[in-house]
Protein backbone atom coordinates (compact mmCIF):
# COMPACT_ATOMS: atom_id res chain seq x y z
CA UNK A 1 0.00 0.00 0.00
CA UNK A 2 1.31 3.41 -0.85
CA UNK A 3 2.48 5.29 2.19
CA UNK A 4 -0.18 7.66 3.52
CA UNK A 5 0.90 10.54 5.76
CA UNK A 6 -1.46 11.59 8.50
CA UNK A 7 -3.94 13.73 6.72
CA UNK A 8 -7.55 14.76 6.66
CA UNK A 9 -9.23 13.91 3.39
CA UNK A 10 -11.63 16.70 2.48
CA UNK A 11 -14.07 16.76 -0.39
CA UNK A 12 -16.06 19.98 -0.74
CA UNK A 13 -18.06 20.21 2.50
CA UNK A 14 -17.60 16.54 3.46
CA UNK A 15 -14.80 15.44 5.79
CA UNK A 16 -13.66 11.83 5.65
CA UNK A 17 -11.90 10.07 8.55
CA UNK A 18 -8.44 10.98 9.76
CA UNK A 19 -6.46 7.79 9.20
CA UNK A 20 -4.24 7.22 12.19
CA UNK A 21 -1.78 4.88 10.50
CA UNK A 22 -0.31 4.31 7.05
CA UNK A 23 0.32 0.98 5.36
CA UNK A 24 3.92 0.26 4.51
CA UNK A 25 5.93 -0.06 1.32
CA UNK A 26 8.61 -2.65 2.09
CA UNK A 27 11.74 -2.46 -0.09
CA UNK A 28 13.74 -5.59 -0.84
CA UNK A 29 16.26 -6.88 -3.33
CA UNK A 30 16.95 -10.21 -5.03
CA UNK A 31 19.24 -11.66 -7.64
CA UNK A 32 17.52 -12.18 -10.97
CA UNK A 33 17.81 -15.73 -12.31
CA UNK A 34 17.65 -14.30 -15.83
CA UNK A 35 20.35 -11.62 -15.65
CA UNK A 36 22.19 -12.63 -12.46
CA UNK A 37 21.92 -8.98 -11.40
CA UNK A 38 20.50 -7.58 -8.19
CA UNK A 39 16.95 -6.29 -8.68
CA UNK A 40 15.42 -3.73 -6.34
CA UNK A 41 11.69 -4.12 -5.72
CA UNK A 42 9.00 -3.07 -3.25
CA UNK A 43 6.03 -4.72 -1.58
CA UNK A 44 3.34 -2.05 -1.83
CA UNK A 45 0.47 -1.60 0.61
CA UNK A 46 1.78 -4.18 3.04
CA UNK A 47 -0.07 -4.65 6.31
CA UNK A 48 2.24 -4.78 9.33
CA UNK A 49 1.37 -4.88 13.01
CA UNK A 50 2.74 -1.35 13.32
CA UNK A 51 0.90 0.12 10.33
CA UNK A 52 -2.43 -1.68 10.04
CA UNK A 53 -5.69 -1.21 11.92
CA UNK A 54 -6.93 -4.46 10.34
CA UNK A 55 -4.13 -7.03 10.51
CA UNK A 56 -4.74 -9.89 12.99
CA UNK A 57 -7.51 -8.01 14.84
CA UNK A 58 -9.84 -11.04 14.66
CA UNK A 59 -7.23 -13.78 14.95
CA UNK A 60 -8.18 -14.58 18.54
CA UNK A 61 -11.80 -15.13 17.52
CA UNK A 62 -10.70 -17.22 14.55
CA UNK A 63 -8.57 -19.45 16.81
CA UNK A 64 -11.56 -20.01 19.12
CA UNK A 65 -13.70 -20.92 16.13
CA UNK A 66 -11.04 -23.30 14.80
CA UNK A 67 -11.14 -25.26 18.07
CA UNK A 68 -14.94 -25.17 18.08
CA UNK A 69 -15.24 -26.38 14.48
CA UNK A 70 -13.05 -29.42 15.11
CA UNK A 71 -15.71 -30.67 17.53
CA UNK A 72 -18.71 -29.41 15.55
CA UNK A 73 -18.45 -30.75 12.00
CA UNK A 74 -21.87 -29.38 11.01
CA UNK A 75 -20.31 -25.93 10.94
CA UNK A 76 -17.54 -27.21 8.68
CA UNK A 77 -20.09 -28.77 6.35
CA UNK A 78 -21.84 -25.42 5.93
CA UNK A 79 -18.63 -23.62 4.96
CA UNK A 80 -17.43 -26.49 2.79
CA UNK A 81 -20.74 -26.54 0.91
CA UNK A 82 -20.55 -22.81 0.19
CA UNK A 83 -16.90 -22.45 -0.75
CA UNK A 84 -15.94 -25.88 -2.07
CA UNK A 85 -19.41 -26.92 -3.30
CA UNK A 86 -19.49 -30.22 -1.45
CA UNK A 87 -20.58 -31.22 2.04
CA UNK A 88 -18.90 -34.63 1.70
CA UNK A 89 -15.87 -35.40 3.87
CA UNK A 90 -14.93 -31.78 4.67
CA UNK A 91 -12.35 -33.08 7.15
CA UNK A 92 -10.77 -35.63 4.83
CA UNK A 93 -10.66 -34.21 1.33
CA UNK A 94 -10.22 -30.65 0.12
CA UNK A 95 -12.75 -29.97 -2.62
CA UNK A 96 -11.85 -28.12 -5.80
CA UNK A 97 -13.03 -24.54 -6.18
CA UNK A 98 -15.44 -23.89 -9.05
CA UNK A 99 -16.93 -20.42 -9.59
CA UNK A 100 -19.60 -21.74 -11.94
CA UNK A 101 -21.08 -23.85 -9.13
CA UNK A 102 -20.49 -21.30 -6.36
CA UNK A 103 -23.75 -19.91 -4.94
CA UNK A 104 -21.99 -16.65 -4.10
CA UNK A 105 -21.88 -15.98 -7.84
CA UNK A 106 -25.56 -16.84 -8.35
CA UNK A 107 -27.22 -14.04 -6.35
CA UNK A 108 -26.66 -10.87 -8.41
CA UNK A 109 -27.55 -11.21 -12.12
CA UNK A 110 -24.84 -10.25 -14.59
CA UNK A 111 -27.20 -7.65 -16.05
CA UNK A 112 -27.04 -5.73 -12.75
CA UNK A 113 -23.23 -5.69 -12.60
CA UNK A 114 -22.81 -1.93 -13.22
CA UNK A 115 -25.17 -0.96 -10.40
CA UNK A 116 -23.82 -3.70 -8.17
CA UNK A 117 -20.20 -2.55 -8.54
CA UNK A 118 -21.09 0.97 -7.37
CA UNK A 119 -23.00 -0.27 -4.33
CA UNK A 120 -20.28 -2.79 -3.45
CA UNK A 121 -17.56 -0.15 -3.67
CA UNK A 122 -19.44 2.00 -1.14
CA UNK A 123 -19.69 -1.05 1.13
CA UNK A 124 -15.93 -1.54 0.84
CA UNK A 125 -15.26 2.10 1.69
CA UNK A 126 -17.53 1.87 4.73
CA UNK A 127 -15.76 -1.32 5.83
CA UNK A 128 -12.44 0.52 5.75
CA UNK A 129 -13.70 3.74 7.36
CA UNK A 130 -15.20 1.73 10.23
CA UNK A 131 -11.70 0.43 10.89
CA UNK A 132 -10.05 3.84 10.58
CA UNK A 133 -8.31 2.74 7.38
CA UNK A 134 -7.88 4.35 3.98
CA UNK A 135 -9.77 2.35 1.28
CA UNK A 136 -7.16 3.31 -1.31
CA UNK A 137 -4.23 1.74 0.52
CA UNK A 138 -5.42 -1.63 1.79
CA UNK A 139 -4.83 -3.84 -1.25
CA UNK A 140 -3.04 -4.13 -4.57
CA UNK A 141 -4.33 -5.36 -7.92
CA UNK A 142 -3.07 -8.58 -9.47
CA UNK A 143 -4.19 -11.62 -11.39
CA UNK A 144 -6.11 -13.27 -8.55
CA UNK A 145 -7.71 -12.69 -5.15
CA UNK A 146 -5.44 -13.86 -2.35
CA UNK A 147 -3.69 -13.01 0.90
CA UNK A 148 -0.07 -13.92 1.54
CA UNK A 149 1.77 -13.52 4.84
CA UNK A 150 5.55 -13.44 4.52
CA UNK A 151 8.79 -12.05 5.93
CA UNK A 152 11.39 -9.88 4.20
CA UNK A 153 14.65 -9.11 5.98
CA UNK A 154 13.01 -10.34 9.20
CA UNK A 155 9.98 -8.04 8.85
CA UNK A 156 6.62 -9.82 8.94
CA UNK A 157 3.76 -8.54 6.81
CA UNK A 158 0.57 -9.62 5.06
CA UNK A 159 -0.51 -8.50 1.61
CA UNK A 160 -3.96 -8.66 0.00
CA UNK A 161 -4.42 -8.81 -3.77
CA UNK A 162 -7.57 -8.66 -5.88
CA UNK A 163 -8.08 -8.97 -9.66
CA UNK A 164 -8.22 -5.75 -11.67
CA UNK A 165 -11.74 -6.62 -12.82
CA UNK A 166 -14.56 -8.80 -11.54
CA UNK A 167 -14.78 -12.17 -13.28
CA UNK A 168 -18.07 -12.00 -15.19
CA UNK A 169 -19.23 -15.38 -16.48
CA UNK A 170 -22.50 -16.50 -17.98
CA UNK A 171 -25.03 -16.38 -15.14
CA UNK A 172 -22.23 -16.13 -12.57
CA UNK A 173 -21.01 -12.85 -11.08
CA UNK A 174 -19.73 -11.26 -7.86
CA UNK A 175 -18.66 -7.60 -7.50
CA UNK A 176 -14.94 -6.83 -7.21
CA UNK A 177 -15.41 -4.81 -4.02
CA UNK A 178 -16.90 -7.85 -2.27
CA UNK A 179 -13.65 -9.64 -3.05
CA UNK A 180 -11.82 -6.67 -1.51
CA UNK A 181 -13.74 -7.08 1.75
CA UNK A 182 -13.28 -10.86 1.58
CA UNK A 183 -9.50 -10.54 1.39
CA UNK A 184 -9.32 -7.92 4.14
CA UNK A 185 -11.31 -10.27 6.38
CA UNK A 186 -8.52 -12.79 5.80
CA UNK A 187 -6.02 -10.08 6.78
CA UNK A 188 -8.00 -9.63 10.02
CA UNK A 189 -7.61 -13.33 10.82
CA UNK A 190 -3.89 -13.75 10.09
CA UNK A 191 -1.83 -15.26 12.89
CA UNK A 192 0.75 -12.65 13.98
CA UNK A 193 4.35 -13.26 12.88
CA UNK A 194 3.64 -16.50 11.01
CA UNK A 195 4.07 -16.70 7.25
CA UNK A 196 1.42 -18.51 5.21
CA UNK A 197 3.88 -21.32 4.46
CA UNK A 198 4.87 -21.66 8.12
CA UNK A 199 1.23 -21.98 9.21
CA UNK A 200 0.37 -24.54 6.52
CA UNK A 201 3.48 -26.65 7.11
CA UNK A 202 3.09 -26.51 10.88
CA UNK A 203 -0.47 -27.90 10.69
CA UNK A 204 0.37 -30.54 8.09
CA UNK A 205 3.50 -31.75 9.89
CA UNK A 206 2.16 -31.74 13.45
CA UNK A 207 -1.53 -32.58 12.94
CA UNK A 208 -1.79 -34.12 9.47
CA UNK A 209 -3.71 -33.57 6.25
CA UNK A 210 -7.10 -33.90 7.95
CA UNK A 211 -6.36 -30.99 10.28
CA UNK A 212 -4.99 -28.94 7.39
CA UNK A 213 -8.19 -29.40 5.37
CA UNK A 214 -10.21 -28.43 8.43
CA UNK A 215 -8.11 -25.26 8.76
CA UNK A 216 -8.63 -24.38 5.08
CA UNK A 217 -12.41 -24.72 5.44
CA UNK A 218 -12.37 -22.61 8.61
CA UNK A 219 -10.35 -19.94 6.80
CA UNK A 220 -13.18 -19.49 4.29
CA UNK A 221 -16.12 -19.71 6.70
CA UNK A 222 -16.67 -16.07 7.74
CA UNK A 223 -15.50 -14.68 4.40
CA UNK A 224 -17.84 -16.83 2.33
CA UNK A 225 -20.90 -16.22 4.50
CA UNK A 226 -20.16 -12.49 4.45
CA UNK A 227 -19.96 -12.60 0.64
CA UNK A 228 -23.51 -13.96 0.63
CA UNK A 229 -24.79 -11.38 3.13
CA UNK A 230 -23.39 -8.49 1.08
CA UNK A 231 -24.50 -9.87 -2.30
CA UNK A 232 -28.01 -10.36 -0.91
CA UNK A 233 -28.05 -6.76 0.34
CA UNK A 234 -26.88 -5.45 -3.03
CA UNK A 235 -29.56 -7.41 -4.86
CA UNK A 236 -32.23 -6.02 -2.53
CA UNK A 237 -31.01 -2.44 -2.95
CA UNK A 238 -31.09 -2.73 -6.73
CA UNK A 239 -34.56 -4.25 -6.73
CA UNK A 240 -36.04 -2.27 -3.80
CA UNK A 241 -36.68 -5.25 -1.52
CA UNK A 242 -36.75 -4.75 2.27
CA UNK A 243 -33.52 -5.95 3.86
CA UNK A 244 -35.33 -8.37 6.19
CA UNK A 245 -37.06 -10.14 3.29
CA UNK A 246 -35.86 -13.70 2.62
CA UNK A 247 -35.39 -14.25 -1.11
CA UNK A 248 -35.23 -17.68 -2.70
CA UNK A 249 -32.54 -17.31 -5.38
CA UNK A 250 -33.36 -19.84 -8.14
CA UNK A 251 -29.82 -21.14 -8.72
CA UNK A 252 -28.21 -20.38 -5.37
CA UNK A 253 -28.89 -23.40 -3.16
CA UNK A 254 -26.54 -25.92 -1.58
CA UNK A 255 -27.18 -29.57 -0.78
CA UNK A 256 -27.27 -30.44 2.91
CA UNK A 257 -27.89 -33.56 4.99
CA UNK A 258 -31.62 -32.89 5.12
CA UNK A 259 -32.87 -30.32 2.57
CA UNK A 260 -31.54 -27.68 0.21
CA UNK A 261 -30.36 -24.45 1.80
CA UNK A 262 -30.73 -21.25 -0.21
CA UNK A 263 -28.33 -18.31 -0.13
CA UNK A 264 -31.25 -16.03 0.72
CA UNK A 265 -31.89 -17.84 4.00
CA UNK A 266 -28.17 -17.86 4.86
CA UNK A 267 -28.06 -14.10 4.32
CA UNK A 268 -31.10 -13.13 6.39
CA UNK A 269 -30.27 -15.59 9.19
CA UNK A 270 -26.69 -14.43 9.67
CA UNK A 271 -27.57 -10.77 9.20
CA UNK A 272 -29.94 -11.17 12.15
CA UNK A 273 -27.35 -13.11 14.18
CA UNK A 274 -24.80 -10.35 13.63
CA UNK A 275 -27.04 -7.93 15.51
CA UNK A 276 -26.01 -9.71 18.72
CA UNK A 277 -22.65 -11.20 17.69
CA UNK A 278 -19.57 -9.21 16.67
CA UNK A 279 -18.27 -11.69 14.09
CA UNK A 280 -19.64 -14.45 11.89
CA UNK A 281 -17.57 -17.01 13.80
CA UNK A 282 -19.24 -15.91 17.04
CA UNK A 283 -22.62 -16.07 15.32
CA UNK A 284 -21.94 -19.66 14.27
CA UNK A 285 -20.83 -20.65 17.78
CA UNK A 286 -23.90 -19.07 19.40
CA UNK A 287 -26.87 -21.20 20.43
CA UNK A 288 -29.06 -19.65 17.73
CA UNK A 289 -26.36 -20.13 15.12
CA UNK A 290 -25.97 -23.81 16.00
CA UNK A 291 -29.73 -24.28 16.04
CA UNK A 292 -29.91 -22.94 12.48
CA UNK A 293 -27.01 -25.02 11.16
CA UNK A 294 -28.24 -28.26 12.76
CA UNK A 295 -31.51 -27.93 10.86
CA UNK A 296 -29.49 -28.67 7.73
CA UNK A 297 -26.35 -30.60 8.69
CA UNK A 298 -25.68 -33.56 10.94
CA UNK A 299 -23.04 -32.89 13.56
CA UNK A 300 -20.92 -35.86 12.55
Amino acid sequence: MKTLSKMLLISSMISLPLFAKAQENIPFSYTSSLTNKIVQDTIYNAHTLESSNILSKENETFQRYLKFAKNNPASLKLANSIYFQSKKNPLKKKQKFNNLEDIRYKIIPVKDSTKAEKIAEKMYEEFCYNKNSNPKTQLTEGCSAQVIADKINGKWFAKATVPKESPVMTNAYKPKAIDKIHELMHIEREAPNFTTLEIYNKIKNSEGEKAFNTFRVCEETATSINDIILSDEIYKKINNFPLDTTINYPKASIKTDFKDLNAGEIATTFRELLKTNKTIEEAIMSDKGQSFILKYFKNK
